[in-house]
């Protein structure tokens, strides 16, 4: 009996300790409950704390925007109010009258202040979220992708500027083929000698050319014209000069004329006609002195020319050589280029130096 009691204590103690670790384990699940539980009510206070600060600063911006709006609208009433009070003061108002005015004027001016509250209404912008990385990359993307494009294009017009361009002529090669024109074709001189002198104006060959065409066709206001432009870009040119002068001759200027030959001295082996120009001249104002040397000169120069010759005898026997002038007579007569009227004259001089 004692040993069954044993079996018998022993069960009831297995028994005991398997209940006892149930109870234990369901307090530890318990205790996670309950702090899971904690933890959760923790979480969500903070949430509404949170919650709570953030619509309380909102609230405290919606009220200062408000106050801002109420005192702009008090401020704009009292101006409103100010204008209204002196236009009163300015008309005659009975006193009976001034107090119920007062008094409209005040429920007036609440009534306005509870309207002007009621339709502005402060408004609260949520901000938008920025993407500053994105843009960023974006505009510097693009910029490189536009400056890439510049410098390709840059570079086609480089190449299509090369190849339009083409090269330019040298004006004076220009003017000079137009010249050659001219003297193929008589009837488009004029206007190939015009534009001859206006790609290149220092082509006195043309110049001159236009000069001589103008004054055989009796256009004497184009030649001056011609002449004077190329003077003032070329004033100490011979040839010019010497067609200035021989207009000044037609024109009887013969004063003005002098002062234009006489302003250069030209080499007279290239320049021949300039002196016998300038000997005439002499001896037209009888200043035959100054002529005489200078038809030695060209006589020397050109000794079977009889112009030279006449004018050389001519100015020796004004100048008392008489027997000097005979002999460049005597010579003129058998020179060439002498038209009969001048031989004519030639002879009556040597018959009145008989002796």
């Amino acid at each position: 009996m004692s040993v069954i009691n044993e079996m018998l204590r022993d069960l009831e103690k297995n028994k005991n300790t398997k209940i006892n670790e149930g109870t234990y384990k369901k307090q530890i699940k318990k205790e996670k409950n309950i702090s899971f539980a904690i933890i959760v009510l923790l979480l969500i206070v903070i949430s509404l704390l949170i919650y709570k600060m953030f619509d309380f600063s909102v609230a405290t911006k919606t009220k200062i925007s408000a106050d801002k709006i109420s005192m702009v609208n008090d401020k704009l009433k009292i101006k409103k109010t100010n204008s209204t009070s002196i236009s009163s003061t300015n008309v005659a108002i009975p006193e009976h009258k001034k107090s119920d005015k007062k008094i409209k004027n005040e429920e007036s001016i609440h009534s306005i202040k509870a309207n002007n509250l009621t339709l502005i209404k402060p408004t609260i912008k949520t901000p938008k979220p920025l993407k500053i990385k994105e843009t960023t990359v974006a505009v510097k993307a693009k910029s490189e992708i536009d400056q890439n494009s510049e410098s390709i294009n840059n570079e086609k017009n480089k190449s299509t500027n090369f190849i339009i361009k083409k090269p330019k002529k040298d004006p004076q090669l220009e003017a000079k083929e137009l010249w050659r024109e001219a003297q193929k074709s008589p009837s488009n001189a004029q206007h190939l000698l015009l534009k001859a002198i206006e790609t290149y104006p220092k082509l006195t060959g043309a110049r001159l050319q236009l000069i001589a065409f103008a004054i055989s066709n009796k256009k004497i206001e184009l030649a001056q014209s011609v002449l004077n432009q190329g003077l003032s870009i070329q004033p100490l040119n011979a040839d010019l000069i010497e067609w200035k002068a021989r207009l000044l001759i037609a024109d009887n200027q013969l004063s003005t004329a002098l002062h234009w030959l006489t302003k250069i001295q030209p080499k007279m082996i290239k320049h021949i006609s300039y002196y016998g120009l300038l000997a005439g001249v002499y001896s037209k104002q009888k200043q035959y002195k100054k002529a005489l040397p200078i038809y030695q000169s060209l006589s020397t120069f050109q000794p079977k020319n009889g112009a030279w010759l006449l004018g050389l005898a001519i100015a020796q026997q004004k100048s008392g050589a008489t027997s000097a002038a005979r002999f460049s007579y005597e010579k003129a007569l058998q020179a060439d280029s002498l038209t009969s009227r001048a031989k004519k004259f030639i002879q009556q001089q040597l018959n009145s130096m008989v002796p």
